[in-house]
């Protein structure tokens, strides 16, 4: 199974872009971070499975690659959210 690899492509995108930028925020910093975990587990998991290379059914593979990698993703915008919400609270709040 190579369902990890669009969550790899997506963290070496993500740094890649973090790079260029250099002044790229706690935000991209989170979502690289998320991506990388999903690409480590999976390539953990199947490599204790004995599963690292493809499989017979490449296109479930991607497809699944790609339902993981959108789940990290929309997993971050709501954290992201969250944050945000929780700064602007703290923001309303401190002043007098």
């Amino acid at each position: 199974m190579v369902c990890y690899i669009l969550p790899t492509i997506a963290a070496i995108t993500t740094y890649s872009i973090r790079k260029k930028t250099r002044n790229s925020g706690k935000y991209s910093l989170w979502l690289n971070q998320m991506f990388l975990g999903g690409a480590v587990f999976g390539i953990v998991d199947h490599a204790i499975n004995g599963q690292l290379l493809f499989s017979g059914n490449l296109a479930f593979d991607l497809m699944l690659g790609s339902i993981i990698t959108i789940a990290i993703f929309i997993v971050w915008q709501i954290i992201v959210q969250l944050d945000r919400t929780t700064m602007k609270n703290k923001a309303v709040n401190a002043s007098p």
